[in-house]
């Protein structure tokens, strides 16, 4: 021995003789995050190319720095297992030893997660054609960094004091990419050039399955909304507002489009908006205003064509883009069900809106915000469930397998006392109450920036739910006052008048008849009269407030053996005039109800008023003669992962 120093340590170019396992386990960390950031930005790459991913600038910062800081756990750990315990030998290469395992533990990572999928809740809208699309998600990472660790692999067996494999400078090098990936959504921001700033903003928050009686600003004596209740003080409140179908699907579509469901086609028979109707996201998108929308609901897809002309479309439903966000969200998952804090979505889509309009508030904007908390099955956060429920049941395990007990219920297979139903309606009381909670967050946002004041902001529903009312539950086969009677809120200070609740019959089919009337008025020359004008048909007959529901597909044994097939298995209409409520069903059934004196629509009187059955049966029909409807087609063919969300909810059998 001479005492010449040893060779650099290969790695980051320390020599070996001056770092203990402490600087060691460092630069591995240092080498595992450049590693896991470049797959990262690889596998995002991949998930922009394959799928539709709203910002995708933001997106890949999001994954690039995710992986680092993924990296950095697998070198720090993988580092801290290997250095402590391994024996200095001369010819031992630590170098292609870390490149090797790091680029297999992560990719094993990768491989296992997209494997099975499953865990959270369905696999990623990219890979829903198979195995072809995962392996070449894995092939790309491993293309690339296997020039890295073979080239590292070759210059290890150099001589001693050749070059190290991974100086600083290389190490900066290889970051620079991943730098200009992390700051790039800012540098656009910068240049992006300004939208016009001279309409306001627009924000409709749709409350999904939710019934209007069960809200505090309508009058329910629980105080289940008390954000809703400040935004309708400084509102207007519109207490008789109708949807066009009484479920998530249909209701959207018209909403967006302005159409029945006869006309824009998503119903159960063919479960896809028309592409040939103009949407509302279309429409103020070519007025300028950026679009966007946030949603963990699964009729909200672009398979089903709901999402057409949203810009950016925040699909917030329990599934992955990438394999790090599986893990995570199955985390949060499990994390969720331990601590009885379970949320559908809300906390997710408030905190994405939240960050969104931070990066674009200073644009106008139309966001749509749906919030799924109390729909199936009933199971709000702890706290919002015993401030509740009642104490006979608090125990109550309500909720938790209620996609299978709604259909059996539903199709008389089985039958709840009222303590049962007492149970399904203090937990929707509590989930409403949360939803609401998280929906005060996003308006105290954007009163915090100042947006609050310049912003349309609408608040209504896409449909209610039955608790055992008609004897049913959840929000199918009927079209009573429980499914269609929603709530509407519409503020603007300036413009929409303040402090009033108007009692005329509207439809919030024709919000984009609201928004439009809103949006190009002079400031101040609004009136009620106006707004409620938007929101009626303009017609001479005055129809009111017209709806729809198509038939369901009853196929498996518990409907073919059930006694209320028949009664289930048909289309209804409903339409209503001057308290005078109509339902005409397909089999030829009448129902006629008078809501002034029979709110709760227990006492048809069509056989009893035949003269007001007649004329609102021709009301109808004019209706349905009037509407133009378009050729249906064959109903698609959605992806399975589609297939199984909607399966998760109690959509499909």
């Amino acid at each position: 021995m001479t005492g010449k120093p040893e060779a650099p340590f290969p790695i980051i170019g320390v020599s070996e003789v001056a770092v203990g396992v402490p600087q060691r386990i460092g630069q591995v960390m240092v080498v595992a995050i450049v590693i896991a950031a470049w797959m990262g930005l690889a596998e995002g790459l991949v998930v922009c190319v394959l799928g539709r991913v709203p910002e995708p600038m933001v997106f890949g910062r999001e994954v690039v720095l995710g992986y680092a800081a993924f990296g950095a756990v697998v070198g720090a750990v993988w580092a801290g297992l290997v250095e402590p315990v391994s024996r200095r030998r001369g010819r031992w290469r630590r170098t292609p030893f870390y490149l090797v395992s790091l680029v297999l533990w992560i990719l094993l990572f990768q491989v296992v997660v997209h494997t099975h999928l499953h865990w959270t809740g369905g696999s990623p809208s990219l890979i829903n054609a198979g195995t072809l699309k995962v392996t070449a998600i894995e092939a790309l990472p491993v293309l690339l960094i296997i020039g890295v660790v073979w080239r590292a692999c070759l210059v290890a067996r150099r001589p001693a004091g050749t070059p190290p494999i991974m100086s600083l400078r290389t190490a900066g090098i290889l970051g620079v990419p991943l730098v200009l990936v992390a700051v790039l959504p800012w540098v656009v921001a910068v240049l992006t050039p300004a939208r016009r700033a001279d309409v306001p903003n627009v924000l409709l928050i749709v409350l999904d399955t939710t019934r209007v009686d069960r809200l505090s600003a309508f009058g329910y004596e629980r105080p289940t909304t008390p954000a809703l209740e400040r935004i309708a003080a400084d509102g207007l409140v519109f207490g008789r507002a109708y949807a066009a179908a009484p479920w998530t699907l249909p209701s959207h579509a018209s909403m967006f489009t302005g159409a029945y469901p006869a006309v824009h086609n998503a119903t159960w028979e063919h479960q896809v908006l028309d592409d040939r109707l103009p949407t509302l996201a279309e429409s103020l998108a070519g007025h300028g205003l950026r679009t966007a929308a946030f949603a963990r609901q699964v009729w909200l897809s672009e398979e089903t064509g709901l999402m057409r002309g949203f810009e950016d479309f925040y699909d917030l439903h329990w599934r992955a883009s990438t394999s790090l966000v599986a893990v995570w969200r199955l985390a949060a998952e499990i994390i969720s069900e331990r601590l009885h804090t379970k949320d559908k979505g809300a906390a997710l889509v408030t905190a994405k809106f939240k960050a969104w309009l931070d990066r674009h508030g200073d644009e106008p904007f139309f966001a749509f915000v749906n919030y799924l908390e109390p729909h199936a099955y009933y199971e709000p956060p702890a706290g919002f469930r015993e401030r509740f429920l009642s104490d006979n049941n608090r125990g109550t395990p309500w909720g938790r397998t209620r996609s299978v007990s709604v259909q059996r219920y539903n199709s008389g297979d089985i039958e709840y006392g009222s303590d049962d139903l007492a149970a399904f309606s203090d937990l929707y009381d509590g989930a409403v109450a949360y939803q609401d909670s998280r929906m005060g967050e996003v308006l105290d946002h954007l009163r915090d920036r100042g947006l609050l004041d310049k912003t349309l902001v609408i608040i209504t529903a896409d449909h209610g739910e039955n608790l055992g009312d008609h004897g049913l539950l959840g929000h199918e086969f009927c079209v009573y006052e429980t499914l269609l009677h929603v709530p509407l809120v519409v503020r603007l200070p300036g413009s929409v008048p303040v402090g009033r609740v108007e009692s005329e019959v509207v439809e919030n089919r024709l919000l984009g008849s609201l928004i439009d009337t809103v949006l190009w008025a002079d400031e101040g020359t609004l009136s009620v009269e106006m707004l409620v004008a938007a929101l009626q048909e303009p017609d001479a007959a005055g129809a009111g407030a017209f709806a729809e529901l198509y038939t369901r597909p009853l196929t498996t044994d518990l409907w073919l053996k059930s006694p209320r097939l028949d009664e289930f298995d048909r289309r209804l209409r409903s339409i209503l005039l001057r308290g005078m409520k109509y339902i005409f069903a397909s089999d030829g059934t009448d129902e006629l109800y008078d809501l002034a004196t029979d709110p709760d629509e227990l006492d048809n009187l069509a056989e009893v008023r035949p003269e007001d059955l007649a004329v609102l049966r021709d009301l109808v029909q004019a209706r349905v003669a009037g509407l133009g409807v378009p050729a249906g087609g064959d109903a698609p063919e959605f992806s399975e992962q589609l297939k199984r969300r909607l399966k998760a909810l109690g959509y499909l059998d």
